[in-house]
């Protein structure tokens, strides 16, 4: 047992001996990736991000609920028929639809003094990218060297939503990526955050992109609460000519002097069931006009010089970690198999 302890002990040393024996091989692979560190996190173009915060305005569903609770008395499913509820995960889905994005592409952007150009141009032809992205793309630009040249372009005021172009598309791809959408189911409250080259793209971008959701949203609830009041109203004429015909014949009764064949029992139901109904209506009504806005922005997104990318400490120390790392392992596997092929 001591001889085997000796001999690991001894082993040990030996691969630390040879550990020391190649630290230079080791500075120098650290030294490789703090180089390549540096060339990686100044080559990845920065990025910000822009953020605005919105509240979700439920004051429309209350108010609905309560127009209808004398047609779910009356057995009406109201709710059912015309649920204006929109469910919160589809809010990223209007934001990022192609109707609310293609009207981005004409909006104009300052990306520094004197330069006023609009969103699609900056999208298409001020991107920048990575240089190993070049190197990767070679293939395609070589093929469009040879393609042919005789194409019909299309500007950004030209948008069909139903025949997109290829850089059309790339614009609408680019958009879907760097927006998000998140909303707070506890309080209420959502954020659309959108990341660009620029601060004030991305400002620009997140502001408009929540501006066309709260109108898209709130169109949708309107048009929801519409049709509800068009079927109070439907109940409400209904319940008036059931009320006026039951009069008619309440007072023909009268005149014949047959009024004990015609019971008011059905005159006063009817009469409370009219005015009830009309009661509801003129609720439902002034419900209607006084819903406001879907959604309540409560921060608007503003340009910041802080990049949130690249981290290039992290780059650079996580380079210098992973090539010293493989370096030492490097030297043990050696040093292993030498051991191995003396033996």
């Amino acid at each position: 047992m001591e001889n085997e302890n000796q001999k690991k002990g001894i082993d040990l040393f030996v691969f630390l001996q040879g550990i020391w024996e190649k630290r230079f091989f080791i500075i120098k692979s650290i030294c490789v990736g703090l180089f390549l560190g540096i060339l990686i996190a100044f080559s990845i173009p920065k990025q910000f991000q822009a953020e605005v915060k919105y509240l979700i305005n439920d004051d429309l569903i209350a108010k609905r609920e309560q127009g209808i609770s004398i047609a779910t008395l009356m057995g009406l499913n109201i709710k059912d028929i015309c649920a204006i509820e929109i469910p919160k995960d589809m809010y990223p889905e209007f934001a990022k639809s192609t109707n609310v994005l293609s009207k981005l592409a004409t909006r104009r952007v300052r990306l520094q003094e004197g330069q006023d150009i609009t969103l699609f141009d900056y999208v298409i032809n001020y991107q920048k990218e990575p240089w190993w992205n070049k190197i990767l793309n070679l293939p395609a630009t070589v093929k469009n060297w040879f393609a042919d040249s005789d194409k019909v372009v299309v500007s950004d005021a030209e948008w069909n939503e139903h025949s997109l172009s290829l850089t059309q598309q790339r614009f609408i791809n680019y958009l879907r990526e760097n927006i998000q959408v998140e909303t707070d189911e506890n309080k209420a409250i959502g954020y659309v955050r959108v990341t660009a080259q620029n601060a004030v793209v991305a400002a620009e971008i997140a502001n408009f992109v929540t501006q066309s959701l709260e109108k898209r949203i709130t169109e949708i609830r309107h048009e929801k609460l519409e049709q509800e009041l068009l079927l109070a109203q439907k109940m409400y004429e209904n319940s008036e000519h059931e009320y006026q015909m039951m009069l008619e014949r309440y007072e023909t009764s009268v005149l014949k002097n047959r009024v004990e064949s015609y019971s008011p029992v059905k005159l006063d139901i009817a009469f409370n069931l009219y005015n009830m109904l009309a009661r509801q209506y003129e609720i439902m009504k002034v419900n209607a006009d006084l819903s406001g806005k879907a959604l309540e922005i409560l921060q608007p997104a503003v340009a910041s010089d802080i990049a949130i990318s690249p981290h290039k400490k992290k780059i650079i120390i996580g380079l210098m970690f992973v090539l010293g790392c493989l370096s030492i392992l490097w030297c043990l596997f050696k040093q292993a198999w030498e051991i191995d092929y003396k033996k």
